[in-house]
């Protein structure tokens, strides 16, 4: 039998189901899960109901998320308040091949020398 007071206390709250690791190379029942619960990108979170059927899911991908019970009215204005990761720059490097100053250098000297 079901605790009535157990199921009334999930009612009012909510799951921040945050994707932390990459779903690639892993089981495509762990994929079709992720993508139920409407996560596709790492470090995107998702509000998601606080029930049976949404933590049954969330064991199948336990591995891959962070999970945290919030009160309902709170949910969406935590992660409003989030700050947001910054993407990683990349500058591309200037390509100096390694036998171009070495050369200039001999070559000077040996000019030098004759």
């Amino acid at each position: 039998m079901v605790n009535n007071a157990l199921l009334n206390g999930l009612s009012d709250t909510r799951l921040i189901v945050t994707l932390r690791r990459s779903f690639i190379r892993k089981h495509r029942i762990k994929k079709e899960t992720l993508e139920k619960l409407g996560i596709t990108k790492i470090h995107k979170a998702e509000v998601v109901p606080d029930n049976v059927k949404v933590w049954k899911d969330l064991k199948k991908v336990v591995g891959l998320v962070e999970i945290e019970r919030v009160a309902a009215t709170e949910a969406e204005k935590i992660i409003k308040e989030r700050p947001r990761l910054p993407r990683p720059s990349y500058q591309k490097p200037k390509f100096v091949p390694y036998f171009q100053n070495t050369f200039l250098e001999n070559s000077s000297s040996k000019v030098e020398n004759l």
